[in-house]
């Protein structure tokens, strides 16, 4: 039995040897190393290779990365007595040797938030004799001394060291970072002895304009160990040099820090000074009965002491003296400072880029503050900064303890005032580091604010206006607001409960006229999810405020104003009302209508957009009101978003829309045209997707003409907007259908390409000539059909709409044709009566016998002008047929023109020569018609020799007159024919006609 036993624990004992012997080797002391480094993957730490021998420890290529800081460590030595340090937590290194390695700090993110997990301290009271303070609970003393926190776990000492390596810091902004040759050379730290450390670095700048070249800093860090595993002393002397083009004989900077156990506590000092002079003195005592860190400090320190040391970054220039005290409890709660500093500053622009040129200030503070968590004491508190006279004053009126958590406020005096700010000539300038994109000049402001104490919380007023005289505003370096003058009133309310601010009376002049004026209104209550709510009014004066330069030439009125109230709540969900008025609009002394827009939108958890905004147009004479609503939601995205809306009303007047236009034109320049600005790099719905359906019921153009039933779709795409079935009644039995598409294609020198197709059946011609001019006939009166095809290509949307042609038929089977209106039948009238009664005369003659000439219709050249023109003033005709076309130039040729009457057929072609500005029934008109005639006309014109001899198959004959028409469609021209036709009548007298028939001729 004893056999197996012995063999049973031979082969433990080898297993445990093999085991130690597999410890004792590379592979798996490295194995078990990474196995470590993995249990703390915060630290992404990766190590080649470790061996730790009895008397020595050895690691190659390892790195390590934590919060941005990185360290790279080629190879680490040390030789100590592992099995001591493992079994008697004796760790005695007598050689220490880390080179090559490189600790980047440039991307080192500090840690934040190290008084998470502290516990609170005791409640107190600021003002005792007006609040009693509570009983003080324990409070667990985590600072204890310096000392205390370097005791050591294990019996430690350090015979030599040698550290070399690389420090990389990050560089000023805009510069590479900074890399600092660092040195550690020492050793001698023991029980009952003095470790001396010798500390060599150096910092070399590659770029030759800096105004530092070279810094270079050496010192000696000394420790005193009382006990194996305590310290007694500590002390860092360090001596600094920097020298470079700005600073060619060298500066030097000096600083002590030193830190001793003494009797009844500890000691600390910080020094810092430069040649024969101390720039910074901070002397501490944690005494051992008391569990607060107290002490003293003193600043005398100039911008050029320390510029050399602070690698290249930009200091303002300023002279700084001061002394005060500070203190703390054992917890680290509370801090308790009070001193009084006064400097001079230049050159703020270093560390604020907006202030600019703001002079020499100087600053004189004075502060008794402690700070407890969330809790702020003020005991004593003010801050003035003049240059040189005073321009800002911020004073305490007396203690008082804010809690910034809950917004509690305790004071001795509720009924005193607290606080006191007051501004006299203070630069308006000075805000502008708070206002992205926007530049103030010339502004001062004036005004007092006094806080004091309500309900537990805090109120601030103003006790005389704030006012800025002379203030101008420019965004993106364009002008926006010039030499105007802002005044108002404000009031704030802060207590547990809530907060309320309110801003009064706000008045916007220049050179003593409102501009405008405005009352706002905002506020909330504490707590998440809580709504934040504001109210507001605001009135404005069109003209004054569209003689500044935001609003420079967009607005051409005489007068008029703008009122607009709000309300809007702010919490998971958004809404927003708003009403705005626009009244006694005017231009050129003529009246504009005034409108009303009611605006009712909100904003879901979800993001989407809901709103409507009816608007009223309302005229006063003659009395009508349009109406018009727009209404959907809006999803939005990152570059764009879908909408869902519908545009219309019930009854709208285009006269109405044209006065409002007025409103909103500017006098435009000398070279301003329309489609003036440059191509498009993305068609002006990018990202935008959705649908506009119109449904509008009556759209008046004149008291004779309208569109009705208004219908139609708008929809956004990707790459094109489509125009789905817009249909319309045209008059009292016309229709309207139009449907097409805009693409955009970006490459093309005109990305925007129109296609579209209209028809028009039975549309009735005479309202719409009526409409454009009410004391003419209507040119052309019938009812026609239209079919044509729209293209169109453009830079942008203005010029495509201008750059639209095409080609039309129109076609009508009955009415009346003005536009050869000759009316010369008054300049002929007396001839025609003189021959009228010449006829008569003749005639009865002939009935005696005396005649030996037949009866005429025509007593006379003059009466058949007179008759002739009558006719083709209103040619009633059976049928008329034109093709319209319009080119590339924008001309319209209006092509194989047809008109056919019962005694007329009239056929031609022409042009309307564009004309920018001009409308289609303005622009110059050249028509020319060939006339074919029979029945009486025919008679007229054969009486005047005016009628070809040849009759076609039908019993036409062509007229010899010229038959040309200039002008407009609008107000033609045919002074030419009237000129033939006057010549006509005048060839033969009718005196001399009845004078032949008298004497039987």
């Amino acid at each position: 039995m004893k056999a197996p036993w012995k063999k049973v624990l031979l082969g433990v004992v080898g297993l445990v040897l093999v085991g130690v012997l597999l410890l004792l080797t590379a592979p798996v002391q490295t194995w078990i190393a990474r196995r470590l480094l993995a249990a703390n993957p915060e630290y992404q730490a990766e190590v080649a290779s470790v061996r730790v021998g009895l008397r020595s420890v050895a690691v190659n290529e390892a790195k390590a990365a934590f919060d941005g800081a990185t360290l790279v460590l080629p190879r680490l030595e040390a030789d100590l007595s592992v099995m001591t340090a493992a079994t008697s937590r004796k760790v005695e290194i007598s050689r220490f040797v880390a080179r090559g390695w490189t600790l980047d700090l440039s991307g080192y993110a500090p840690a934040r938030n190290l008084a998470l997990g502290f516990p609170r301290g005791p409640e107190f009271s600021l003002v005792p004799a007006a609040f009693a303070a509570a009983d003080a609970p324990p409070v667990e003393a985590l600072f204890q001394g310096i000392f205390a926190q370097l005791q050591l776990p294990v019996d430690f000492s350090l015979d030599g060291t040698v550290l070399e390596g690389t420090l990389i810091l990050p560089g000023p902004v805009g510069e590479p970072p900074v890399a600092v040759k660092v040195n550690v050379v020492g050793g001698g730290l023991k029980a009952g002895g003095e470790g001396q450390f010798v500390i060599d670095a150096r910092a070399d700048f590659a770029v030759d304009s800096a105004p530092v070249s070279l810094l270079a800093f050496d010192g000696n860090l000394a420790a005193v160990m009382d006990s194996p595993r305590t310290f007694a002393k500590l002390g860092l002397n360090l001596n600094a040099q920097a020298s470079g083009r700005m600073f060619p004989q060298g500066v030097q900077l000096s600083a002590e820090v030193a830190a001793a156990r003494i009797s009844g506590g500890e000691n600390y000092t910080i020094t810092l000074q430069s040649v024969g002079k101390r720039l910074l003195d901070v002397q501490a005592n944690f005494p051992e009965n008391s569990p607060r860190l107290g002490g003293v400090w003193r600043l005398d320190m100039r911008d050029t002491d320390v510029a050399p040391f602070v690698l290249g970054r930009p200091l303002p220039a300023f002279e700084a003296v001061g002394a005060g005290m500070f203190e703390t409890d054992a917890a680290l709660a509370e801090v308790h400072a009070a001193g009084r500093l006064k400097s001079t500053v230049q050159r703020l622009e270093a560390v604020i880029p907006g202030w600019v040129d703001l002079g020499t200030l100087t600053i004189y503070s004075e502060f008794d503050i402690t700070q407890r968590d969330q809790q702020t004491r003020v005991e004593k508190l003010t801050f003035d900064v003049a240059r040189p006279e005073p321009v800002l004053n911020l004073r305490a009126l007396q203690p008082f303890e804010f809690d910034t958590g809950t917004g509690g406020l305790k004071v001795a005096d509720p009924l005193a005032e607290l606080l006191a700010i007051e501004a006299r000539g203070l630069p308006a300038e000075w805000a502008e580091p708070f206002l992205d994109g926007i530049d103030l000049q010339g502004g001062l402001v004036n005004g007092r604010l006094v806080a004091a104490a309500l309900d537990g919380g805090m109120t601030l007023r103003t006790t005389a206006p704030v006012r800025v005289t002379g203030l101008s505003v420019e965004q993106a370096h364009q002008l926006v607001l010039d030499q105007v003058d802002l005044s108002t009133e404000l009031s704030a309310v802060y207590n547990p409960k809530g907060w309320q601010a309110a801003l009064e009376k706000v008045d916007l002049s220049k050179r003593g006229q409102r501009l405008l004026s405005a009352a706002l209104r905002i506020g909330g209550l504490h707590g998440s999810g809580q709504a934040v709510k504001a109210t507001g009014r605001l009135e404005a004066l069109l003209v004054p405020l569209g003689h500044q330069p935001l609003a420079a030439g967009l607005l051409a009125l005489n007068s008029g104003g703008v009122v607009v109230d709000f309300s809007a709540t702010a919490s998971a969900t958004h809404e927003l009302q708003a009403k705005l008025l626009l009244k006694n609009l005017a231009v050129s002394e003529r009246a504009l209508p005034d409108v009303g827009v009611t605006l009712r939108a909100s904003r879901d958890e979800q993001g989407i957009f809901r709103f409507s905004a009816p608007v009223v147009i309302s005229h006063a004479s003659p009395r009508r009101v349009s109406d018009l609503t727009l209404a959907g939601t809006v999803e939005l995205a990152p570059s764009g978003g879908r909408i869902e809306a519908t545009f219309g009303g019930n009854e709208s007047f285009v006269e109405d829309l044209q006065l409002l236009a007025l409103a909103l034109a500017s006098a435009p320049g000398a070279d301003d045209s329309a489609g003036s600005a440059g191509k498009d790099d993305a068609p002006f719905w990018q990202g935008w997707t959705g649908t506009v359906s119109l449904a509008q019921k009556r759209l008046h153009y004149s008291e004779e003409f309208e569109l009705r039933d208004v219908t139609g779709t708008v929809r956004f795409e990707s790459g094109a907007l489509h125009l789905d079935g817009l249909k319309a009644g045209a008059g009292e039995s016309g229709t309207l259908n139009l449907q097409g598409a805009v693409k955009f294609e970006a490459a093309a020198a005109q990305p925007y390409d129109l296609h579209a197709a209209m028809t028009v059946k039975n549309f009735d011609s005479a309202p719409l000539f009526r409409a454009l001019d009410p004391g003419l006939p209507p040119q052309v009166e019938g009812r026609f059909n239209l079919d044509s095809a729209l293209v169109g290509r453009g830079r942008n949307p203005v010029e495509l709409l201008g750059q639209t042609r095409g080609d039309a038929r129109l076609s009508s089977a009955g009415g009346v044709f003005r536009l050869l209106s000759a009316d010369v039948a008054s300049k002929v009238e007396q001839a025609g009566k003189i021959a009228a009664v010449g006829a008569f005369i003749g005639n009865v003659a002939g009935a005696l016998g005396k005649g030996g000439k037949d009866a005429t219709s025509f007593a006379s050249k003059a009466q058949a002008v007179s008759e002739f023109s009558r006719l083709l003033t209103a040619i009633a005709y059976d049928q008329l047929t034109v093709e319209v076309v319009r080119d590339e130039q924008l001309n319209t040729a209006l092509r194989d023109f047809s008109l056919i009457a019962p005694e007329m057929r009239l056929t031609g072609a022409g042009t309307l020569t564009a004309v920018d500005g001009r409308d289609f029934l303005e622009q110059p008109l050249e028509l020319g018609l060939k006339l074919k005639a029979r029945g009486r006309t025919a008679s007229a014109l054969n009486f005047l020799h005016a009628l070809a001899p040849e009759q076609d198959a039908l019993g036409y004959a062509e007229c010899t007159l010229p038959l040309k028409v200039g002008g407009t469609l609008l107000q033609p021209d045919t002074s030419e024919l009237q000129g033939a036709l006057l010549k006509l009548a005048a060839e033969s007298s009718a005196a001399g006609d009845l004078l032949n028939r008298l004497l039987g001729k």
